[in-house]
């Protein structure tokens, strides 16, 4: 009688002991193979500074006409 009320204890928090373990195991395993890091105190914190990692070639190709022609509008009518 005794040993069974002990387990009743034990086995719920040995499990959650055990869930834990193995959630941190995998996440640094998954921080291993993908190179990122999760904790906070590795994130660096930003500067103020805005970076840009590309700059589309300015072309007269990519921009669209401008002439008359600036699409194609249809009459409606709002119904309420």
């Amino acid at each position: 009688m005794g040993l069974e009320n002990g387990c009743d204890i034990a086995v719920p928090y040995l499990m959650a002991m055990f869930v834990g373990k193995m959630q941190r195991e995998a996440q640094k395993q998954y921080e291993r193979q993908t190179g990122t890091y999760t904790h906070q105190h590795d994130i660096p914190k930003p500067d103020g500074k805005v970076r840009v990692d590309y700059v589309p070639p300015k072309s007269a190709k990519n921009k669209p006409s401008t002439g008359n022609r600036v699409g194609e509008f249809i009459d409606f009518e709002e119904i309420k």
